[in-house]
């Protein structure tokens, strides 16, 4: 029995959620009253159980025990009870996505590619195929750049750290000094999105899946320079013909009619 208090002391679970509380109250007024319903229901996500086949060979498969990765439709979970399978809502797993406890890697089609918020505790997206288009890579990478993201928590502790930590009192939350402290210094941000939304030293961590001499190597390059198209054809019918059309211009100078949707200006992102 000592592993569990040990284990609590060494991953600093007090820490942990001393973050996801004071978070998890500025996106919900009632978030600290539904934590102990929401934590139950998170520490009691067993195992799942997700079939698996192989290349090139028939049949139904095999079946593989998960907790750590779950996709995010058609989840299904162990039932101790009947020693079978239910299936685990989406609202659920994406309440324990935005824990810090399992599951840690959700997979998911275009399913959850809009709407939903996966930002909380997730700074790192993979795309295993890129997008057809500038607005969809928007879409997703979205899903985790919003609202006091884990990315903008992290540039934020690693500034305001210093005097975080020295004003901070014994039974006072250090989120609650570092947010005094992150409102002060952005008050003159004119754009309203600092420093919640994004702040100097915030990024979040994008990967792609690229087979060797594939396409797709410097197609993830011109979607970026397109992002500033798709600002630029906002509003505008017909968005992708427009920025089609648009791309194949010469660069004029067009770019400075772009809406920024940053309230930092770095390059064409």
């Amino acid at each position: 029995m000592d592993a569990i208090p040990e284990a609590v002391v060494a991953g600093n679970l007090e820490s942990v959620l001393d973050e996801h509380l004071w978070i998890a109250s500025q996106l919900d007024a009632d978030a600290i009253t539904c934590f102990p319903r929401d934590l139950r229901k998170v520490l009691g996500l067993h195992e799942g159980r997700h079939r698996v086949h192989e290349p090139g060979a028939g049949g139904e498969g095999f079946h593989l025990r998960c907790h750590a990765a779950m996709p995010f439709a058609d989840a299904k979970v162990e039932n101790a009870a009947t020693s079978g399978e239910d299936r685990l809502r989406t609202d659920d797993l994406r309440r324990s996505f935005n824990s810090p406890f399992w599951p840690h890697v959700l997979a998911t089609t275009s399913l959850g590619q809009e709407g939903l918020d996966f930002h909380v505790w997730c700074r790192q997206v993979l795309h295993w195929d890129l997008c057809p288009t500038p607005l969809d890579l928007e879409q997703r990478e979205g899903r985790i750049q919003r609202f006091g993201g884990l990315s903008v928590r992290r540039a934020l502790a690693e500034r305001l750290r210093t005097l975080t930590l020295y004003d901070a009192g014994e039974n006072t939350s250090p989120w609650v000094i570092l947010a005094a402290h992150a409102e002060n210094e952005f008050r003159q941000d004119a754009s309203g999105r600092s420093p919640w939304w994004t702040c100097p030293g915030e990024s979040i961590d994008r990967l792609f899946v690229v087979l060797p001499q594939s396409w797709q190597t410097n197609r993830f390059d011109q979607l970026c320079h397109q992002r500033w198209l798709y600002r630029l054809a906002l509003g505008q019918p017909h968005q992708q013909d427009f920025i089609e059309n648009v791309a194949k211009l010469p660069d004029d100078g067009r770019q400075q009619f772009a809406l920024c949707l940053s309230a930092w200006k770095s390059g064409n992102g």
